[in-house]
């Protein structure tokens, strides 16, 4: 049952590994280098994963939400695949919209 929750949460023990790490890491103020950021110098977000069809893409529709002007890409995917059901449904709960997206791989990004 244990094995089974962790794969729908963070997809493999590895997944919360580093789930974990980058917790403590945030905890500990390792990340507040990046608050001091000037969003305004900034032209376009780009997010990247392994697949294309969870993180990435709602990273993507929500920073969107916000006016930026974003693109997502997956390190190790095909082309053309809807983003998976569950990156969907949880979307749609925070009143976003993810039926629109499909995969692209990283080896298509040209700036």
């Amino acid at each position: 049952m244990l094995s089974q929750w962790i794969k729908q949460r963070y997809g493999s023990k590895t997944g919360l590994l580093s789930f974990t790490r980058h917790q403590a890491l945030w905890y500990v103020g390792y990340y507040n280098k990046f608050a001091s950021l000037d969003f305004d110098k900034i032209t376009r977000l780009i997010f990247i994963c392994e697949g294309n069809i969870c993180r990435s893409p709602v990273s993507e529709v929500v920073a969107r939400f916000y006016g930026a002007n974003t693109l997502s890409f997956g390190l190790s995917c095909t082309d053309n695949h809807p983003a998976d059901p569950r990156a969907r449904d949880f979307a749609k709960s925070v009143g976003l919209d993810l039926s629109a997206h499909r995969t692209r791989n990283i080896r298509h990004y040209c700036p």
